[in-house]
């Protein structure tokens, strides 16, 4: 079975004097949203917010409730329970 995987890097206005360079997020909105079977994300800095936050503009844990959200309708429309499946993996302490 064929298996796509994407790495890429972060770079920001104090790393490469890029201000709000965006191809990570748009990296994991691209690819949670054509998932077919899980999303896997393993990231020590993860950030994100769904809605309401004026601080954090990223939007993958947006992404991913959109997803499951779009995964829930198809089983509801189909009668068939995918087995679609999302995992977040977090470190207790960031950065260490």
């Amino acid at each position: 079975e064929e298996c796509t995987c994407q790495v890429v890097r972060s770079i920001d206005k104090w790393s490469g004097d890029l201000a709000n360079e965006r191809s990570i997020e748009e990296a994991y909105v691209r690819l949670i949203q054509g998932a077919q079977h899980y999303v896997h994300i393993e990231n020590q800095f993860f950030v994100s917010a769904c809605e309401g936050s004026d601080e954090v503009e990223n939007r993958v844990t947006k992404a991913i409730k959109d997803r499951i959200i779009q995964e829930i309708n198809n089983e509801k429309r189909n009668k068939v329970s995918s087995k679609f499946r999302v995992v977040v993996i977090l470190p207790l302490l960031p950065g260490l």
